[in-house]
């Protein structure tokens, strides 16, 4: 019985989605031996399987399948996540922003 797949929750844990990810991948194809091209094509397509909400959004955006390698698949996954929770963070700043006592000018 295959494992399911953990969803990404858009967070900062991107690197540890993808090594879950990787782990239940692992589990699920250790008696198949896939190797090669086989072995990375299974697992692009197969990390769809882990997207939801704006991640799904995401790879409406990127056509995974013209990648080769899992590995430039989990580097654009990366820089998407790490760059969208960096701008989320940043709106969360931006609106804590207070005036402080002896600042005039509002």
């Amino acid at each position: 019985m295959p494992y399911l797949y953990q969803h990404y929750t858009n967070g900062p844990d991107a690197e540890s989605h993808v090594k879950s990810f990787l782990s239940t991948w692992q589990a699920n194809h250790l008696m198949q031996h896939l190797i090669g091209v086989e072995a990375e094509s299974s697992k692009i397509m197969e990390f769809t399987l882990s997207f939801d909400g704006t991640t799904m959004c995401w790879y409406s955006l990127h056509i995974l399948e013209g990648f080769a390698m899992f590995q430039d698949v989990q580097i654009v996954f990366l820089n998407f996540s790490i760059g969208r929770y960096a701008s989320e963070n940043c709106f969360v700043q931006f609106y804590a922003i207070t005036q402080e006592p002896n600042e005039r000018v509002p």
